[in-house]
This record gives C-alpha cells, sequence and structure tokens, in this order.
C-alpha cells in the first residue's frame, strides 16, 4: 500500500485554487503597494546609514593612526619653510631618500661628494621608506636647531658673519677762513671705537667731533674705526682734506684839516668798505670824508680778498666843528673889533649860544638867540663891562641834536 503524501496533496489544492475577482481586490491591491513603497524606503534610509557609520569608523580609525606616527621635519630657509610628513612608530624621520639628501646638504652646508648612510627599514604596511642615519649631519643640525616641546626640529642655515664696520667719513665744510670750525661725521652705524688725527696734531675720541683750524693751510684727516664685537680696525686717511685760507688785515691812518678826513691803507685788498657809525661812507682805497656832526664818531674798515674772507678794523674820533675864538675885542663904538663869538669854517651846519661871566663867576651875558655874539655890555644894557678878563662858555648844536660845549677866557679893552 502506498503511502499518501499529505504536503502534496494540500500544495497541489492551494496551486490549482482560484479565488473569485471582486471589488476587493482592488483594496487589496492598493494596500499591497504601499506596503512595498514603505519598505523600499525604509531600506533606503537603512542602507545610508550603514554607509555613514562605516565612513565614520574608517575616518576617525586612519586618523588615529596618523596622530601617532605622523612627525613633521621643517627645514628653514631663508625664503621658505617645508614640511614632509614622516611615517615611523618609532619616531624616525622618514622621508624620501633623494629630497632629504639634498635638503640637508642645503640647510647645514654638506658637500655633495660627503658620504650620506641611507637606510632602508621595512615599516607596518609593508611598505619600502628611507631614513637618513648619518652621524656627521645628526650632529651638525643639532648645533644649529632648536627643539620643541613636541619633538619638532627646526634647522637654521648658518650664515658667515663678516666685517660691517666701515670707516668712510664726511665734513661739513671743506673749506672756509680761519679760524674754521668743522664738524666730523662717520658713516659707520655698527657699535666702534673712534679715531681721529688731524694733521694740526691735535686728536680725538669721540664719535662726531668739532674741531677747529686755527691757522691757514691744507690739513689731512685720518679716522680709525675699532669694532667692538670683533676687535678688527679699519682706517681711513684723507690727504689735504680741509683746506682754511688767511684772512685779510685791515688797518688804516687819518688825518684831518677841521672837519675834512683823510684815510690811508694798503690796496692789498679784494673789496673795502667804510662806514661812520653804522653808515657807509665810501667803497673807495683811500677816502676822504668831512663830518658835519660833532660828538664821537666811530669809524670803521671792512676789507675782503679773493677768498671771501673779511677783516674788520675800528677807530673813534671825536669830531668837533670848525671855528674860532678870538682872546681879545675892544666895544669902543669905532667899528673895528667890536663883538666877541665864535668865527666858523661852515656856520650853517651848526648853531651856538654864549655865555660870559665876570671874574667873581658872575653871569654878565647870555645869548637871547642862537649865533649871537657878546657886544661887551652888561647883560644887554647901555653899560660896557669894565676892563678885565672873562670867562665863555659856548655850547655848539649841530644839526642833528648833537651838543658840544666849549670853554675859554677873552680880554675886555676900550
Amino acid at each position: 500500500m502506498s503511502k499518501i503524501n499529505i504536503e502534496d496533496i494540500v500544495k497541489n489544492k492551494l496551486d490549482n485554487y482560484e479565488l473569485p475577482y471582486d471589488n476587493s481586490w482592488n483594496k487589496f491591491e492598493k494596500k499591497l503597494n504601499k506596503t512595498k513603497v514603505s519598505n523600499t524606503r525604509y531600506y533606503i534610509a537603512a542602507a545610508a546609514a550603514i554607509i555613514v557609520g562605516v565612513l565614520l569608523i574608517s575616518y576617525y580609525h586612519n586618523n588615529g593612526v596618523n596622530e601617532t606616527i605622523q612627525k613633521n621635519v621643517i627645514v628653514k630657509d631663508n625664503n621658505k619653510t617645508k614640511s614632509n610628513i614622516v611615517k615611523d612608530a618609532d619616531d624616525l624621520k622618514v622621508v624620501k631618500s633623494d629630497y632629504v639628501k639634498e635638503e640637508a646638504v642645503k640647510a647645514n652646508n654638506i658637500s655633495e661628494n660627503k658620504p650620506v648612510e641611507i637606510v632602508t627599514e621595512q615599516n607596518l604596511d609593508n611598505s619600502n621608506e628611507t631614513v637618513i642615519s648619518n652621524t656627521d649631519i645628526n650632529e651638525e643640525v643639532a648645533d644649529n636647531s632648536e627643539k620643541s616641546s613636541n619633538s619638532e626640529v627646526v634647522v637654521d642655515k648658518v650664515i658667515d658673519k663678516t666685517e660691517n664696520i666701515t670707516a668712510n667719513f664726511k665734513a661739513n665744510s671743506l673749506s672756509g677762513c680761519e679760524p674754521l670750525t668743522v664738524y666730523f661725521t662717520p658713516e659707520n652705524t655698527e657699535k666702534a671705537e673712534y679715531t681721529w688725527k688731524f694733521s694740526d696734531g691735535t686728536t680725538s675720541n669721540e664719535k662726531m667731533p668739532k674741531h677747529v683750524f686755527k691757522k691757514a693751510g691744507d690739513y689731512g684727516v685720518e679716522l680709525i674705526v675699532k669694532s667692538i664685537e670683533t676687535k678688527n680696525s679699519l682706517s681711513s686717511i684723507k690727504e689735504n682734506y680741509i683746506k682754511v685760507n688767511p684772512n685779510p688785515k685791515a688797518a688804516f691812518v687819518m688825518s684831518n684839516d677841521d672837519n675834512l678826513y683823510y684815510f690811508d691803507c694798503s690796496d692789498d685788498y679784494a673789496n673795502v668798505k667804510w662806514k661812520v657809525n653804522s653808515t657807509v661812507i665810501s667803497t673807495d682805497i683811500d677816502p676822504e670824508y668831512e663830518f658835519k656832526t660833532i660828538g664821537r664818531s666811530k669809524i670803521t674798515m671792512i676789507v675782503e680778498n679773493e677768498f671771501h674772507c673779511s677783516s674788520t678794523y675800528s677807530r673813534n674820533v671825536d669830531i668837533e666843528p670848525a671855528f674860532q675864538m678870538a682872546n681879545a675885542f675892544t666895544p669902543d663904538n669905532n667899528g673895528d673889533n667890536e663883538l666877541f663869538g665864535p668865527v666858523f669854517e661852515n656856520l650853517d651846519n651848526y648853531k651856538y649860544f654864549l655865555y660870559i661871566y665876570d671874574a667873581y663867576g658872575k653871569l654878565i651875558f647870555k645869548s637871547n638867540y642862537a649865533n649871537q655874539a657878546w657886544n661887551g655890555r652888561v647883560n644887554n644894557s647901555n653899560n660896557i663891562a669894565p676892563d678885565g678878563t672873562y670867562i665863555w662858555k659856548m655850547v655848539i648844536k649841530d644839526n642833528f641834536g648833537n651838543k658840544l660845549t666849549k670853554k675859554g677866557q677873552v680880554a675886555l679893552r676900550k
């Protein structure tokens, strides 16, 4: 008897079964489509979340590994800085061999012909990298580098320091008249010691000295500059650097004829100028001058030579008007020698006032107006003064208001 397979019978029945189609199928299909869309959205969101998670895990994993093995070697040059990432868990500075060798040579002034030991080491990723391990390079880098707290190595390029001082100098004036004052300035800007030597026999240790050349001549100057840092010395010598020109010598003599004065001097001058007080009166070498003022005047002579050096000479002179006074007169009405008073060369430039005193000092006459002479009367009366000797005083004024007083004696005879 054959065995009946219940599962096959059920499966066959279900495969041949057809449910009658009605409106309920439409509702079922709509629900089925909505379920498919919802499931699709869910699967897409789940896939995106998985991808993002994988990326984040990979990112953090890679950064964590790099932080433990990344080191920088910074090579300082004058104008740029290069950084190379070195991969080595044991803090070895791993870089490409050709590049590191070239940069090490530049940074430490190592000859390219000097042998450099190159060591090849297998790293964690089984990739071949090159490590510089030359002992000579490491020692020279250590002398010229600064190590920071995070083990970065800064390599400074060694610069050969040369002497930077100079002994050049300049003067504010190269020529002039005696005595000549000159200010000297060195061109050196470094800290140094200075020694100045002048050909007149004097010296100075100031950086910017002031020197006076007292006599005419040509003078040389030497500057010695000693560096405070290196103790090296440089010097500069300039022969006949300063020219001092001579001054002329002004001098004159004078003579007078009444108020007319004559001045005589040598003619060894290119230019000459004469002054009376503050007024220029002439540019002639030997002038003559008539004084129209009374009192003391200052005569000044200023001369200049071909080097435009000048000299001045002055003298004082007391100027009095030229006049004459009689020592006796006779007021006796005979028409001869009746009046007593001064006789001026040029009365237009002056005026006078006359005072007469007797032997006892009593005033018996005074001018009532300018230029009035004494007629021998007492106080301009009709009474003639007795014979005798009288004292006179005269006050003279020039046209500029200057005054001069003169005194003397006169004899009265009838």
